[in-house]
């Protein structure tokens, strides 16, 4: 009876052993990916066109007394903010085509990718494009200043 006593006791031991190793044991922590980074070529694919009504409103809004050279000249460069990016030589976003390398430092955002994001919001656009007209005039765009923007009078 005590070898039959010992060999049981041995037994609940291992097992009391082996249920503390398991529970002792760490469980895996799942792995916490990254959010990819957005990159502009994302950002230019998600964009959606603003609605027209609601350009031609902060077009208003913001160039009450040059709607219409506003109008013409956004439209040239942008079709409305149809063409997100300029495809030309330099990178330049938003219905009024504003330059970046020109004004990065004075955008909002801390990276290149939040600047052109904030830059593709209407409002926060024209509002900028209004600042840029108020101390240069028509001058910082190319659509006026070559004439093209005449067409869409």
């Amino acid at each position: 009876m005590s070898i039959f006593k010992e060999l049981l006791q041995k037994f609940v031991k291992k097992r009391q052993v082996a249920a503390k190793e398991k529970k002792a044991k760490p469980t895996p922590t799942p792995k916490i990916t990254e959010t990819p980074k957005i990159t502009e070529a994302m950002l230019l694919k998600r964009y959606v066109a603003p609605n027209p009504a609601k350009v031609e409103k902060l077009i208003r809004k913001y160039f009450p007394q040059d709607y219409r050279t506003a109008r013409a000249v956004f439209m040239q460069e942008s079709q409305l903010g149809k063409y997100p990016k300029n495809m030309g030589g330099y990178p330049a976003y938003g219905i009024s085509q504003i330059a970046l390398p020109y004004h990065r430092r004075n955008i909002p955002g801390k990276t290149d990718v939040d600047k052109i994001a904030w830059l593709l919001d209407p409002e926060n656009n024209l509002s900028y494009a209004q600042k840029l007209y108020k101390a240069s005039g028509w001058n910082p765009w190319e659509a006026y200043t070559s004439g093209r923007y005449k067409s869409y009078y």
